[in-house]
């Protein structure tokens, strides 16, 4: 009996990305992957409404970001496409695949931010471009890495992925990423992820 309490109690404290594989989790579940775990973050912008906008518009949108190369996200992106591809006339477009093959053709090279893109006609603008690319930094301690590539959105995937050197060593605590990202304002062009908290069943992931 005690046994039995104590794996019930083991399964309420341990998260499901550490119990179940991707194929198993809930719809639930894998939203909670993708937005709320430690690899993951939600802010809530409060900016002024656009022209146009009513209250309760666009005025205040959620800010969601996550590292994209950590392998429980990888796993969720995964399940989730195929999911949504479950059942569909429609054949996988490339693009679904593109960054995943990028990832498998540099295994443990980089590290991925992917931040969702709450104006993309910005970025149709190359000189938008072109500033994020010159702004954006990953510091890690003292150590300061320019963006090496990008993904830009697409229809199917909102999120622009900022591709970053993959340095981290023994004694470096966070990922302290320093954006631009067009339509993305101050306080949070500043994002910090704690590597304590990075791991999945015994090592570290991001």
């Amino acid at each position: 009996m005690l046994a039995a309490l104590l794996l019930v109690w083991l399964e309420i404290t341990t998260p499901v990305w550490e119990l179940k594989a991707a194929a198993e989790w809930t719809d639930e579940e894998l939203a909670a992957v993708l937005t709320a775990s430690p690899w993951a973050q939600m802010h809530r912008l409060e900016l002024p409404a656009a022209k146009g906008v009513g209250a309760g518009g666009l005025s205040n949108p959620t800010l969601h970001l996550f590292l994209a190369t950590a392998t429980p996200v990888r796993e969720a992106e995964r399940e989730l496409r195929r999911r949504r591809l479950q059942g569909s006339v429609e054949p996988e477009r490339a693009a679904d695949s593109e960054f995943e093959e990028f990832l498998e053709a540099n295994p443990g090279r980089y590290i991925v931010l992917a931040v969702r893109v709450l104006r993309p006609e910005l970025l149709d603008r190359p000189r938008s471009v072109e500033t994020m690319e010159r702004e954006t930094r990953l510091r890690i301690g003292r150590r300061s890495y320019e963006l090496v590539g990008h993904f830009l959105p697409t229809r199917d995937d909102p999120y622009v992925r900022l591709i970053f050197p993959r340095d981290v060593r023994d004694t470096d605590t966070e990922l302290r990423f320093e954006l631009y990202v067009p339509g993305v304002p101050l306080p949070f062009r500043t994002v910090r992820f704690k590597l304590e908290k990075l791991t999945w069943r015994g090592r570290p992931e991001y």
